[in-house]
This record gives C-alpha cells, sequence and structure tokens, in this order.
C-alpha cells in the first residue's frame, strides 16, 4: 500500500503511521522535498541542490520524480525512526552514495567534488574549538586535490603561514584569539554565511562546492564585501 503523506509534518506522519497505518505505513513513500522541510532546514549554498534534473546517470536504487533529484533520492525517510532518533536513512552507505553519481565525472569537472565531499549537507558553524594547529577535516579534504596537481594551487604548504607575503588567505587560526586582538569582526556577528569550523578560519568558511557564486565563495564579493565581513578596517 502507498501513502503519499505531503501536508503534515514528518513527526506527525510517523505518529500517525503508528497508531493508523501500522504496519503498512512502514512502506510509506514521502515525495519531494515539501514535506521534509516542514522539519528540516538547509541553506542552500552548503547543500547538495534538489529539484534538479541530474547530468549524470543516477543509479536505480536511487530513485528520481519525474526525473528530478529530490530528497528521497538518496534517503528513505520511512518509518517512525526518521522522526523519534534522526536516522538519515541513506539508501546506500555514505561513502558509496556520492560516488555512485559523481565518480565518473572529470578530475577538473567542478561537479568532481561531488565524489570527493563525501557530504550533501556541509557541517554548520562551530566556535568552539578542536584541535588547534591543525587543519580541519573539510579543509584537509579540500587540501588533498587543490594542491596545483589535479586542482588549482590553494597554497597547501604556506597557507597556514599568515607572514608569507605570496601566501593564500591563512587557514587553520583559530578566529576569536586575532579577532580580541585586531579589527576583526567578533564571532558572533560573522555573517550566517561565514562557518567557522571547529572555531577556526577553513576554506569553508570562505568556499562551498555548493555554491553558485563565482569560485565557490559563500557569498558575492562585490566591493569586498565579503573580505569586509571579518575583516573590519
Amino acid at each position: 500500500m502507498l501513502f503519499r503523506v505531503r501536508a503534515v509534518s514528518c513527526a506527525y506522519a510517523a505518529v500517525v503511521g503508528i497508531f493508523l497505518f501500522a504496519p503498512a505505513v512502514f512502506g510509506a513513500y514521502l515525495p519531494g522535498a515539501e514535506n521534509c522541510a516542514q522539519c528540516h532546514s538547509f541553506n542552500p549554498t552548503f547543500s547538495h541542490p534538489i529539484n534538479i534534473s541530474p547530468s549524470m546517470r543516477v543509479p536505480d536504487r536511487l530513485p528520481l520524480d519525474e526525473g528530478k533529484l529530490t530528497c528521497v533520492t538518496c534517503h528513505t525517510v520511512t518509518g517512525p525512526e526518521h522522526a523519534t532518533a534522526g536516522d538519515p536513512q541513506l539508501r546506500m552507505a555514505a561513502g558509496q552514495l556520492c560516488v555512485s553519481c559523481h565518480a565518473n565525472t572529470p578530475l577538473r569537472d567542478q561537479l568532481r567534488h561531488g565524489a570527493n565531499i563525501g557530504r550533501a549537507h556541509l557541517a554548520r558553524s562551530s566556535q568552539k574549538v578542536r584541535q588547534a594547529g591543525q587543519l580541519d577535516a573539510e579543509s584537509r579534504n579540500c587540501m588533498s586535490c587543490h594542491d596545483g596537481s589535479m586542482a588549482s594551487d590553494a597554497g597547501t604548504i604556506r597557507a597556514m603561514d599568515a607572514s608569507a607575503i605570496d601566501a593564500e588567505h591563512p587557514v587553520g587560526n583559530v578566529y576569536d584569539k586575532p579577532a580580541r586582538e585586531s579589527a576583526l569582526a567578533p564571532s558572533m556577528m560573522l555573517n550566517s554565511q561565514i562557518r567557522l569550523l571547529d572555531g577556526k578560519v577553513g576554506c569553508g568558511s570562505c568556499h562551498s562546492p555548493y555554491s553558485t557564486e563565482k569560485s565557490h565563495l559563500v557569498m558575492a564579493n562585490n566591493r569586498a564585501q565579503l573580505c569586509m565581513s571579518c575583516h573590519q578596517l
């Protein structure tokens, strides 16, 4: 039996399923993103796009809705366990899901990011400092390709040295300490598009592979507005 739940939240749908439709509801199909959006809020700059027609072949195990990719392409979202335990219910193991579509894209194609990121939704900003003096996991992933051989050089060696004149913007530095000693904006006042990763500036503070802005910037840098969001002169 197929139920198309459109107007109720996932939590409510789960409760209704337990008391009225069990066990049939465990085969329920929640179409598209309209139902998911009632509980979940994702910033499109940091999430895999949905409601798009894929440009590559999608495995049969990942169903499309009238030819378009939706939330349920990657998630089953059936039964009450999703609403009560937060289980993402991926249709494949996380390590296999992304590459099942993106593995055959050319190395220098922007879509290649999808094969290497391993996440459809990037981590939220975190001000809690972890492993000071080390790059966050997302930045390490970026630099595994952006070393000048497979992708553009992001200054892998020099990026943590702010004193190097020819260096890229430093990453891996704890943000709040220099913010208290300089003209940097306090972390609590940063634009919500700018993420701190483990309390530090990382590649993902200014870039997102899911962004449609030039150079995958998290926001337009017209008149240096991205730069000036942190650097208050």
